[in-house]
């Protein structure tokens, strides 16, 4: 709370600064059982939600300058806006700590009204707010996705604008943030319309891989274009390619890939491993080294350490990883591996109880993304 960009910021740069600690907290108490960890998660979440305001129609966001406004792009200090991504990545752990604390009476017991306060504050602003706002598309074969604001709002007046930059798709980062937060409420309410939100966004991510047949590895791009909004003049409204030096683009959606897995949707074995042959393929002989991008095209690559437990090559880097860090990171990073990783090595899904339930889509040439049910099982094609 003492970063100085959470004081000087705003809407989304004020939230992307504002995560870079928010998993941690519920890292640090899944490694290591201290409540502590929880009561500065409660204290930081509520400086977070300190930082809403409300947009003309009384929805809540973090809302601010627009990120599109920052220099070398468009001139935007007459709106406002709050962004999708930023309300997401700032919304997730949220419901993470109210998943560990619904799971645990004694948890409960003390966090239940900041746990139910979160919970709600997800549906309002994850999925009340971008469905009114008529931000989410459906194509006809079921994929989803969403599109950049429609509206800003007018800085003086605080009314609605037209927007003043291309409502094309949001890139796919931004797309599996939201389906994270989707899947988490599903997990706690039972609502299937958010696991459907859910599965819609990352069946089309998963469409979208590149097959690599010869080391049995998939890469995928940064944006893709998905539907009639992506033309702007007969052009595609954005670069179309692997992130040429962002490289924790991927590591955060591979992070999430495995969420939904663990969750019994979408992804199956083989997909899981196919991102674990391509993070090996991305990686350098020497330790110090450059890695490669996913797709080999430039040298913006890393770790991808959601993948440590299907892996012991990558495991036995994340671990080296972790013993160059400093030393309060250093030492969280090792309880993380000793009392989550490696009590959860293997496939096994972690918050799938019934294997009946699991929901896998197959890729169809024909009939792109789509799941087959056999028993309660959705099975490949």
């Amino acid at each position: 709370m003492k970063n100085p960009r959470l004081h000087d910021t705003d809407g989304e740069l004020f939230c992307w600064n504002a995560r870079i600690a928010a998993d941690e907290f519920i890292e640090g108490y899944e490694a290591t059982g201290d409540v502590r960890w929880l009561e500065s998660a409660e204290h930081y979440f509520s400086f977070l939600l300190g930082k809403l305001t409300r947009d003309p129609d009384g929805c809540e966001g973090w809302i601010g300058g627009s990120i599109w406004g920052t220099p070398g792009r468009k001139q935007l200090d007459a709106y406002r806006t709050d962004a999708l991504v930023g309300d997401a990545i700032l919304l997730a752990p949220m419901l993470r700590f109210a998943e560990l604390v619904k799971a645990d009476p004694a948890l409960a017991a003390r966090f239940s009204k900041s746990a139910d306060l979160y919970v709600e504050k997800a549906r309002l602003i994850g999925w009340e707010k971008w469905n009114a706002r008529g931000t989410y598309y459906r194509d006809a074969a079921g994929f989803g996705s969403y599109r950049m604001p429609l509206h800003f709002i007018d800085a003086k007046t605080w009314t609605w604008v037209d927007t003043p930059v291309v409502p094309h798709s949001e890139n796919l980062n931004k797309h599996s943030a939201m389906a994270i937060v989707m899947v988490r409420l599903w997990r706690i309410t039972g609502s299937v319309e958010y696991r459907a939100r859910a599965e819609e966004i990352m069946t089309r991510l998963k469409h979208l891989f590149r097959y690599f047949p010869e080391e049995d590895r998939v890469a995928w791009n940064f944006w893709m274009p998905h539907g009639p909004h992506d033309l702007v003049n007969g052009k595609l409204a954005s670069w179309v390619g692997v992130h040429p030096n962002r490289a924790n683009y991927q590591n955060e959606e591979v992070t999430r890939m495995v969420e939904m897995y663990d969750s019994g949707l979408v992804f199956e074995q083989r997909d899981l491993q196919r991102l674990v042959n391509a993070n090996r393929f991305m990686m350098p002989t020497e330790i110090d080294a450059a890695w490669r991008a996913s797709d080999g095209s430039s040298d913006a690559g890393r770790l991808w350490t959601s993948l440590a437990r299907f892996d012991e090559t990558l495991r036995h880097r994340t671990l080296a990883l972790a013993r160059r860090a400093p030393p309060l990171k250093q030492a969280l990073a090792l309880a993380y591996d000793e009392n989550v990783t490696a009590k959860n090595l293997g496939w096994r899904r972690r918050f799938v109880r019934d294997e009946l339930a699991v929901r896998i889509f197959a890729q169809s040439a024909a009939t792109g993304c789509r799941a087959r049910r056999d028993g309660g099982v959705a099975r490949p094609d």
